[in-house]
């Protein structure tokens, strides 16, 4: 009777000690859960008083203060990605990296008569769920001057809403890589003048509404302009080619600038954007033409990927012209360096592993070492939005003319370049900020703690 006495005793001990340890590991699983996805990370919401209202003095811009709508402090970089949303979220990032990116593109149509409202308001939840920032890359695709003016009222409105409600501010990239003949189709590629006009109509929209959402001009890297674009190619007419004609020669080329004509003015741009990608090739020569690494000072050199140009202050000196001279904040909004398989190539056995780290990896320590650090080249530059896809692609460049090749620009997908970029991003340390350490003010101002 002892023994069976003892024996139930022992037995509630044991059972009573499981039950503890088991609640220790929900404890702990519980902490972790709180520490990714917890109020540290996720915003709320913040109050924008309306404009002329008694409380909107609390959310004036002050520009006089020399800094940008959701300009960071000095050295402040982040690093960002442009989902595919209908197979990723920011959530799924966060788990597969246990990082925590503190910007998220998403590609909003805008047509004649409306915008994607409903993805744009999810793609805001969702980002604001793991507490960071979303970059809108609107794009018209009717002719830019038909877009109605209360239509890009609603625009800023709905920025407003996101901003307030969720808590999340906004990089507005309006009309991207305008400088691009394959924009014509969409109606703003190539046709600066209408270009102009909508982009500053639409800044003056968002700035009556808030101070939330930072207006981005962000051309392509112009180091190829025109892009095999000339005065003959249809959808320029006479006006427009005379506003690209910069030199006055009568024609369309290289000599002329490839930015200048499309800049909409300091007073409607917060950030200077570029879309700059990696697509140096082994040579022609080669049995298969890969992209290949690049120096880490490619931005600062003078080839086809140059924020600089060869001359200071000319017109291939992209960021010296506008970020720095104009003292605004600087953005690689669209970026990648892609792995490819096609356009008449093999792909070599075990190839794609060590070709794909070394050529993205490359890619974004030559990003790092722009950014950061005291030598780094450019002061302004305080974010990147990594391309998180992969697509099937046309270029000229790969045998049969202008066959498919199938990109891979992701870097959080395949273990072993996610397992290099987590190394590099973890030996910069505290450079580096994280969605969570960001804080937005009504007003414009960002914090990072």
């Amino acid at each position: 009777m002892a023994n069976r006495a003892l024996c139930g005793c022992l037995f509630t001990i044991k059972a009573l000690l499981a039950f503890l340890l088991g609640l220790g590991g929900l404890g702990i699983q519980a902490f972790w859960v709180y520490k990714m996805y917890g109020p540290s990370t996720v915003l709320p919401s913040i109050a924008i008083p309306p404009a002329g209202s008694a409380n909107a003095a609390s959310c004036f811009f002050d520009a006089s203060a020399g800094k940008a709508r959701l300009e960071p402090p000095l050295g402040t970089f982040v690093l960002g990605f442009s989902l595919n949303w209908a197979i990723d979220t920011p959530e799924k990032l966060v788990a597969r990296t246990g990082k925590r990116p503190a910007i998220y593109n998403t590609f909003i149509r805008l047509s004649a008569t409306d915008f994607q409202k409903n993805i744009l308001n999810w793609n805001a939840q969702e980002v604001g769920k793991v507490g960071a920032m979303l970059e809108v890359t609107l794009m018209p695709v009717v002719p830019v001057e038909t877009i109605p003016s209360t239509l890009l009222w609603e625009v800023a409105t709905f920025m407003r809403e996101i901003n307030s409600k969720y808590g999340v501010p906004v990089f507005l990239r309006y009309g991207h890589e305008m400088n691009g003949p394959w924009m014509i189709e969409n109606g703003f590629g190539m046709r600066p003048i209408q270009y102009k006009q909508s982009f500053a109509t639409l800044a003056s929209y968002i700035y009556l509404n808030t101070n939330l959402t930072a207006m981005v001009w962000s051309p392509n890297v112009g180091n190829n302009y025109p892009f095999g674009a000339s005065a003959a190619t249809p959808g320029i007419d006479a006006a427009n080619l005379a506003e690209l004609d910069t030199n006055k020669d009568g024609l369309l080329s290289e000599l002329d600038n490839p930015y200048d004509p499309f800049y909409p003015g300091d007073a409607w741009v917060d950030w200077i954007g570029i879309s700059v990608y990696n697509y140096r090739y082994t040579e022609p020569t080669a049995p298969i033409r890969q992209i290949i690494p690049v120096d880490l000072n490619v931005f600062s050199t003078v080839n086809e990927m140059s924020l600089v140009g060869g001359e200071p202050g000319g017109r291939l000196d992209f960021y010296g012209r506008y970020a720095a001279a104009k003292r605004k904040p600087f953005i690689f909004s669209e970026t990648g360096s892609a792995y490819q398989v096609g356009g008449g190539q093999a792909l070599a056995p075990g190839d794609q592993t060590p070709a794909e780290v070394a050529s993205k990896r490359a890619w974004w320590n030559a990003i790092f070492q722009g950014a950061l650090g005291p030598n780094a080249a450019f002061k302004n530059f305080h974010a990147a939005v990594w391309f998180e896809e992969d697509k099937v692609e046309q270029d000229s460049g790969l045998p049969p003319a202008g066959g498919n090749v199938w990109r891979d620009y992701r870097i959080t997908y395949n273990t072993t370049v996610l397992a290099a970029l987590n190394q590099d991003l973890d030996a910069l340390g505290n450079q580096m900020s994280w969605a969570g350490a960001i804080r937005a003010s009504c007003n414009g101002t960002l914090s990072v703690k």
